[in-house]
């Protein structure tokens, strides 16, 4: 599930509700701050770009999405990012840190 800090993005889930999406770069590359640097990244994989206009030029925070694997018997961060572990730990104090494996499990 991701919540995007972004108006235009947040516009769209208001009109459609939820929606299937990846983050605007490949795995290990920087986010992309504008439509042509999505385009670049992603290219033909993408149907469909919302251009909002270029990010990161009027001090928008352009931190990358922290991202947390839920498929286990318990949540796990897999990408540090924006919200940091401290911050989730008020809400799920028992999520793994990234790196971290739960008691009994092989890294």
């Amino acid at each position: 599930m991701r919540v995007p800090n972004d108006d235009t993005a947040l516009e769209l889930l208001r009109e459609t509700g939820p929606l299937a999406v990846s983050s605007a770069n490949r795995t290990g590359k920087p986010a992309a701050l504008d439509i042509e640097s999505a385009m670049d990244q992603l290219g033909e994989s993408v149907d469909v770009y919302l251009d909002g206009g270029p990010r990161g030029e009027t001090g928008e925070d352009v931190a990358a999405s922290t991202i947390i694997d839920c498929t286990g018997e318990q949540l796990k961060v897999v990408r540090a990012g924006t919200i940091s572990i401290e911050e989730l730990r008020v809400v799920v104090p028992e999520v793994l840190d990234l790196g971290q494996d739960a008691p009994g499990q092989d890294a």
